[in-house]
Formats: structure tokens, sequence, C-alpha cells
């Protein structure tokens, strides 16, 4: 079992068969928990902005830098995950119907548990909820929310994509 943030397709060598598996979250949750994450670091070189001192700004006026100069961020990051570095929605969908063996979105991570679990005849035990990721306090306005999702198109769709494969399953 190998697990990592990382590329499709890019791991360690092995003679095993691979089951490759993702777990896709919502663009804007992603995008504030990179953001809130990125705040605590002295090393934000692994961050999606380009531009590190600008993880110091609020939310709200983190984005409003990024939507005025949107070439500063790694804009759909899932989406690259998928399409060996492109932010390229369609690949990303591609990937997940002819190369994955499971994937799913947050909401229903349970579901992929139990599907994973019958299909390997394992019966995982119920996850437990450790913490949130984040920003700290009151969850961002929607209007807020919507600004971040247009930055991250190509993740939205594929998220949207992942949860009605999952569900046609």
């Amino acid at each position: 079992f190998f697990a990592a943030h990382m590329r499709l397709l890019e791991a360690p060598a092995t003679p095993r068969r691979r089951l490759w598996i993702t777990i896709v979250r919502d663009p804007a949750a992603r995008f504030v928990s990179d953001w809130a994450w990125m705040r605590t670091k002295r090393d934000r070189a692994r961050g999606d902005c380009r531009e590190p001192a600008l993880y110091d700004l609020a939310l709200e006026d983190f984005v409003a830098a990024i939507e005025r100069r949107p070439e500063v961020y790694a804009h759909d990051y899932q989406c690259r995950q998928l399409a060996h570095g492109a932010p390229d929605a369609d690949a990303a969908r591609r990937a997940v119907d002819e190369t994955l063996w499971l994937a799913a979105d947050l909401p229903r991570l349970d579901g992929f548990m139990a599907k994973a679990g019958a299909a390997l005849g394992v019966a995982f035990p119920p996850l437990q909820r450790v913490r949130a990721s984040g920003a700290p306090g009151a969850a961002p306005s929607e209007a807020l929310t919507a600004r971040i999702g247009a930055l991250n198109p190509g993740d939205a769709r594929l998220v949207r994509h992942v949860g009605a494969a999952f569900d046609a399953l």
C-alpha cells in the first residue's frame, strides 16, 4: 500500500499489481484548506500559490489577489494530479474513467470505504474524523465560496463527474 499526494501513475516501482484510487474535494474547501495550512508554514514552496507572501493575507484579500493575478496560482490542482500536471478537466475525467480503480468525492468517503472493502474482502472499521481542515472560525460566505470555485472550474467539473460516477456504481 502506498499513499501520498502525488500525480497519477507517479509512484515507486513495484512488481505488484496497482489499484489506483483517489478522493477528491470540493474545490473551494480545498482552496481554503491550502490557504489555511500554508499560512502556518515557513517553507511555502509546496503551496498552490507561486507568491508565498500572499498567504499572509486574509482569505478574502488572498482570493482578490489571485483574481487580479491568476498566473500566480496553480488552478485546478486536482485535475493536475490526474492529468500529468495539466489543468485539463477532460484528461482528468478520462483518468477517473479509464485508470482509477475507485474514486469518490469526500462526502461519499464512507461509501467509498464500504465499496473498497467489499471488493477486497476486507471489513474496514468506521472512519474516525479526527480533525477538520481549513480556516479556523466561520466558513467563507456563499459569495466568497463562489468566487473561489470560479478560480478552479476544472476541479469543480471533476468533482461533479467523480460523484456521479461513484453513484452509478
